[in-house]
């Protein structure tokens, strides 16, 4: 779904194992939530690690993977092609909707956006409907949380690390 090759295998273990090391995610979860939000996500252009900063950073409020995937799906196709409702929300915080679209945006940029605009979970029941309004309200909420797990997620060599302390603790049993 996010057009990857086989050059890439390093950089989405590296962005898997910091989101499972840095947030209540763990393998089996992320697997779920990237089933269901995935081709959406891509489709919406995010990038592997923007999906995997959402999932870990929703995972640490106790959400059911699932709902995890269902829910950021439910976003951002209200993102890319908003409801009349979410039109109107949008339009009284005083929101351009080109602002909000993350194939023209990046995704922390939007959140951000709608954050200063005031948008919370009034807006979010709106505009998003009960099965998109916790988590919407939850990443704009954490807009920062969310970059913060990004940058740090796609940092060169975790996966390395990773087996190395692995290694190591498997040396030390012996």
């Amino acid at each position: 779904a996010f057009n990857l090759s086989s050059a890439d295998t390093s950089h989405v273990a590296d962005v898997l194992i910091g989101t499972v090391n840095e947030t209540k995610a763990t393998v089996e979860g992320l697997s779920t939530a990237f089933n269901f939000a995935g081709p959406a996500a891509a489709a919406a252009g995010l990038k592997f690690n923007d999906l995997s900063a959402l999932i870990g950073v929703l995972s640490n409020q106790g959400i059911k993977f699932s709902t995890i995937g269902t829910s950021i799906r439910t976003i951002l196709t209200n993102l890319v092609a908003p409801s009349s409702k979410a039109k109107e929300v949008f339009k009284q915080l005083g929101i351009p909707l080109a602002e909000l679209n993350p194939l023209t945006n990046d995704i922390v940029k939007v959140f951000e956006r709608l954050k200063a605009a005031g948008f919370g979970t009034s807006e979010a029941l709106q505009a998003f409907g009960a099965r998109g309004a916790f988590a919407i309200a939850t990443v704009v909420r954490n807009a920062a949380a969310i970059e913060d797990l990004r940058k740090r997620t796609d940092e060169f060599g975790l996966a390395v690390e990773a087996a190395d302390k692995r290694q190591e603790s498997v040396s030390a049993q012996f």
